[in-house]
């Protein structure tokens, strides 16, 4: 498992910085620690499907996310989603094969 670095992310978006990032793609990159996502203010669109990420903390500081892909990954509590609650712009968040999605009715709970 792996940490995401401000290299790999400069090199996945062909940003100059880190504040001009807007989507990112890191699907099936073997991560398990994103926080450098926190330093990415703009970051609008998030694909981290196939992963190991376990917490979503790092995702509040992301306030003008509107898309977060997390498809298999290792969310365990439903709990998590509680960091999201002040992201305002946020329209989709995809959970699907995460342990968490094992609670019954788990889209249906706030």
């Amino acid at each position: 498992m792996t940490t995401l670095s401000k290299h790999l992310v400069l090199q996945k978006t062909r940003a100059q910085s880190l504040k001009d990032v807007t989507k990112i793609n890191l699907w099936g990159s073997d991560l398990s620690d994103v926080s450098i996502l926190a330093r990415c203010p703009r970051v609008e669109v998030l694909s981290l499907s196939v992963n190991h990420i376990s917490s979503l903390a790092v995702f509040a500081q992301c306030p003008q996310l509107k898309e977060l892909y997390l498809r298999n990954n290792d969310v365990a509590d439903l709990a998590e989603v509680e960091h999201l609650a002040t992201l305002s712009h946020l329209r989709v968040l995809w959970l699907w094969d995460n342990p968490c999605a094992d609670t019954p009715d788990y889209r249906a709970r706030r």
